[in-house]
């Protein structure tokens, strides 16, 4: 069951591998309230053995990125299909920063302020172009 806001997963920190994972847990939960704030997205958390924090388009259920707190370590997956119709514009730059195609799932060394930003351009594509494709 999905609780809105990213609290269950920020609370997830605690239970990280260690400092360096709990602060990537948190700052992946800090991005995505940001992007909920500008009205980009709407964050959900879902408590299970691996917590995950999932942060949906606005106007349609599936989630563009979903982080992850995996056995400790802090992760987030970006979902090609819904990034190629929703934000087409961007899988350029989210291919350029990451030097991948279509497997998308980031641990800590790819958590860079670069990823961050290309999925925020993702996400603001997606909002200005509310129709699915």
């Amino acid at each position: 069951m999905l609780t809105d806001g990213s609290t269950i997963f920020r609370n997830s920190a605690a239970h990280a591998a260690n400092d360096e994972q709990a602060r990537r847990i948190q700052r992946i939960a800090d991005w995505a309230d940001g992007l909920e704030r500008r009205g980009l997205c709407r964050v959900r958390s879902k408590r299970q053995q691996n917590p995950a924090l999932h942060i949906e388009l606005l106007n349609e259920r599936p989630s563009m990125a979903i982080g992850f707190n995996w056995d400790g370590y802090a992760y987030i997956t970006l979902f090609y299909s819904v990034v190629k119709r929703r934000a087409p514009e961007s899988l350029n730059r989210i291919e350029k920063v990451t030097g991948r195609g279509s497997v998308w799932k980031f641990d800590a060394k790819h958590l860079t302020d670069d990823l961050f930003t290309a999925i925020e351009a993702a996400y603001q594509e997606a909002a200005r172009n509310p129709k699915s494709k």
